[in-house]
């Protein structure tokens, strides 16, 4: 069966998502006969400092409701009512994750006629050792990082919370340093996306309750940037991955660049790559398949 990334391929057409402006107000809207939607708007803002937190992940569990926060933390999530007992998660590297029901969350986070306030707590981090390793270095690229014999892939929409990952395995205890992607064409003025680096789970399937980096990692991917290799530099994490650990490398878009496509480039390989398709679906792997996704990893020997 065709997935919706193969087909986005076949047809040349990407997804426009339209955001309607906020309404700075929680309140439960009429669907007609089969029930209601509640709107929540809102802001998320860092509990310490009370500043806006941009590009928090906001999702309701086990259901399609989802969406990303903007750069100013604002969000507007639409939850049909028979969700309303479920739990809603606001997720982002570098803070405790936020958890509570639906109906909690109106009640606990919204007050009568004011803005959904939802404040994240800072995750504390201990500090990075990133000295020089002892003993013999070797750096190996994981993924896919060939230049030749690829395809351009679009990516599978517009809409904020889709993802597209490449699972990598290191053999030996590893340091990332590194993750690159090739951009075979860009259409959209510039495009804004979160790296997510994350546990493969027992199913082949990104574990999203654990974010191995430690802070949020963002790139802007301009029109100019178009068949060039855009290279993240993540040194100064010291992320380590144990032998025989598996990780899915993702890369999330977190803006509304408009109407536009985007192309990353595509392998065939005898492995698998990984797509999301909203900020709350599933993971959907994608067989014979590698994404133009590449990590750069420091074995330690």
């Amino acid at each position: 069966m065709k997935t919706l990334f193969t087909r986005c391929y076949e047809q040349r057409l990407a997804a426009l998502c339209l955001f309607a402006g906020l309404s700075w107000s929680a309140q439960a809207a009429p669907t007609g006969p089969a029930g209601s939607v509640l709107t929540l708007t809102g802001q998320v803002i860092d509990a310490s400092t009370h500043e806006p937190v941009p590009y928090a992940s906001l999702s309701v569990a086990g259901t399609p409701a989802g969406t990303v926060a903007d750069a100013l933390g604002r969000f507007q999530l639409k939850v049909p009512a028979q969700y309303s007992h479920d739990s809603l998660r606001v997720v982002l590297a570098g803070y405790r994750t936020y958890t509570a029901s639906v109906q909690d969350f109106q009640q606990q986070a919204c007050p009568t006629e004011a803005p959904c306030v939802v404040a994240l707590v800072p995750q504390p981090v201990q500090p990075a050792d990133v000295a020089q390793p002892a003993g013999r270095v070797v750096r190996r690229t994981l993924g896919n990082a060939d230049y030749l014999q690829t395809v351009p892939q679009l990516f599978p929409g517009n809409a904020p919370g889709i993802q597209v990952g490449q699972p990598i395995r290191v053999k030996r205890r590893a340091q990332l340093e590194e993750v690159s992607f090739l951009v075979a064409r860009c259409t959209y003025e510039y495009a804004f996306f979160r790296l997510n680096v994350y546990p493969l789970a027992a199913d082949g399937r990104p574990n999203e309750q654990r974010h191995l980096l430690p802070a949020p990692v963002y790139v802007r991917v301009d029109r100019s940037e178009q068949a060039q290799r855009v290279r993240l530099d993540l040194r100064q994490y010291g992320l380590t991955l144990e032998p025989g650990q598996e990780v899915a490398v993702c890369l999330e878009l977190v803006s509304k660049p408009g109407s536009g496509e985007l192309e990353l480039t595509n392998t065939a390989a005898n492995g698998f790559l990984l797509e999301k398709y909203s900020a709350s679906g599933p993971w959907t792997k994608v067989d014979n398949y590698g994404a133009g996704i590449a990590a750069t990893v420091t074995e330690l020997r």
